[in-house]
C-alpha cells in the first residue's frame, strides 16, 4: 500500500465518526487531552483544578450552577430534592433566604435533570422543567406611572442620556421627512 502524504492546514475541527474519506482534512478520528482552538490550534487540554470541599456528603444527581461575577466573585450554586445551596469557590457557604413556596419549586427526584438556571447581572433564575406555569385567578389593575417611575429609578445616567439622543434623532428624521413632504 502506497504512503499518501497531504498538507493539513489546522485541527481546529476537533473530531469525527464519520469516515475517513468523507470527513474534512482538519478533523481527526480521535482527540485525547486536546482543546481545538480556532486561535490557538490544537493544545493540551487544560487540567481539571481542585477548589474546594463544598460537603460532607455526597450529593446524588444534584443540579449545579456556576455565577461567574468577576475574577474575584464567583459562586456555585446546588440545588438537590427540595434544597438549595450557595458556596463560594472557595468552599464557603452562603445563607439562602428562601420565599414561602420555593421548597416546593425546588422539589424533584431528578434535579440535573429538572432543572436550568441562568445568570444575568445580579440575578440568576432557576427554572424547574417540570412545573406547569399559571396565572393567579386575581388579578389587579394596571399601573403604568409607577411602572415607568420605577424603570427610570432603576436606570442609570448613561443610559438615560442614551436613550434621549436616540429620540432626539429620530425626531430629527420625522422633522426632515415632514420638511420634504411639503417641498413636493
Amino acid at each position: 500500500m502506497a504512503l499518501v502524504s497531504r498538507t493539513i492546514p489546522n485541527l481546529v475541527q476537533g473530531i469525527s465518526q464519520q469516515p475517513e474519506v468523507l470527513r474534512l482534512s482538519s478533523q481527526a478520528t480521535t482527540q485525547e487531552n486536546g482543546f481545538s482552538s480556532v486561535v490557538e490550534g490544537l493544545k493540551k487540554r487544560p487540567p481539571t483544578n481542585y477548589l474546594a470541599k463544598l460537603s460532607n456528603t455526597t450529593p446524588n444527581n444534584a443540579y449545579i450552577h456556576t455565577i461567574n461575577r468577576d475574577v474575584s466573585e464567583r459562586y456555585l450554586i446546588q440545588i438537590t430534592n427540595g434544597a438549595i445551596a450557595v458556596y463560594t469557590t472557595a468552599g464557603v457557604s452562603k445563607t439562602v433566604t428562601m420565599q414561602t413556596g420555593a421548597v416546593n419549586y425546588l422539589t424533584s427526584t431528578d434535579p440535573k435533570g429538572d432543572f436550568v438556571a441562568m445568570t444575568v447581572a445580579d440575578y440568576t433564575f432557576i427554572l424547574n422543567k417540570k412545573k406547569v406555569t399559571a396565572m393567579a385567578s386575581t388579578t389587579s389593575q394596571l399601573k403604568l406611572n409607577k411602572l415607568f417611575i420605577q424603570y427610570y429609578k432603576e436606570l442609570h445616567l448613561p443610559s438615560i442620556l442614551l436613550l434621549l439622543m436616540v429620540l432626539l434623532s429620530h425626531l430629527q428624521v420625522q422633522i426632515q421627512i415632514q420638511k420634504q413632504l411639503e417641498m413636493a
